[in-house]
């Protein structure tokens, strides 16, 4: 119902995947079952740590996605959502998030991104190398648009706009090419490569006109 009333957000996807990790400890409850000890195997289970040797898990962030959406999908049937008049739920139960180490970004080493390109079949390399060197977020990367591109004389490139309605802050923002991304750009080879980002499907050169259509609508 949650996915169904929200499906007009722009973060739907990602609330969907957040709902869908934790439906298995779950799925077999009520809504007045649902509190903080029946999630608990949830927390602990997905919660990082070492088996056989290797780190396993999410990170206390990932699992704390799946707890708001749990905690938002509940206020919603103790207040919106109604049968009859009555609400599906009578209280919102108490539901703690976990605590982790907080993993801080940091710009990708040499040594991680050449691991990164040994991983990736060769087609997926433009478009990588172009979301590295702009730190776009995935829904701004797959939603580009060549008219978004300004050309800025002074630097001797070009920068992106970004519309308030595709940046997380709904304002509007620039995006500065590197001589990296400036080069993947140049080369007219990312912008057709959004899309092999998101289908799978093997690149396929296009003529002038194929390139002057995709000013005028978006890339995806």
């Amino acid at each position: 119902r949650y996915v169904e009333d929200y499906a007009h957000l722009k973060s739907i996807v990602d609330l969907e995947i957040a709902i869908k990790r934790v439906a298995p400890y779950i799925d077999d409850l009520y809504l007045d079952e649902i509190d903080d000890e029946t999630l608990r195997p949830f927390k602990l289970s997905a919660k990082r740590h070492i088996k056989d040797g290797q780190r396993v898990g999410l990170a206390a962030g990932t699992i704390n996605k799946s707890l708001v959406c749990t905690k938002r999908v509940l206020t919603l049937a103790a207040s919106k959502w109604r049968t009859n008049g009555k609400t599906w739920l009578a209280a919102v139960p108490y539901i703690e998030n976990v605590v982790g180490e907080k993993r801080k970004p940091y710009p990708m080493e040499w040594g991680e991104q050449r691991q990164l390109f040994k991983e990736l079949p060769s087609h997926m390399h433009a478009p990588a190398l172009f979301a590295i060197n702009t730190g776009l977020r995935q829904s701004e990367f797959l939603a580009l648009r060549w008219s978004w591109q300004v050309k800025v004389p002074e630097i001797g490139g070009s920068v992106f706009i970004l519309p308030g309605s595709m940046t997380k802050n709904g304002e509007e923002r620039i995006v500065v090419l590197n001589a990296i991304a400036r080069r993947v750009v140049d080369a007219q080879v990312a912008f057709e490569l959004f899309r092999v980002a998101r289908w799978g499907i093997p690149f396929e050169p296009v003529d002038e006109r194929g390139v002057e259509a995709d000013s005028q609508q978006g890339i995806t």
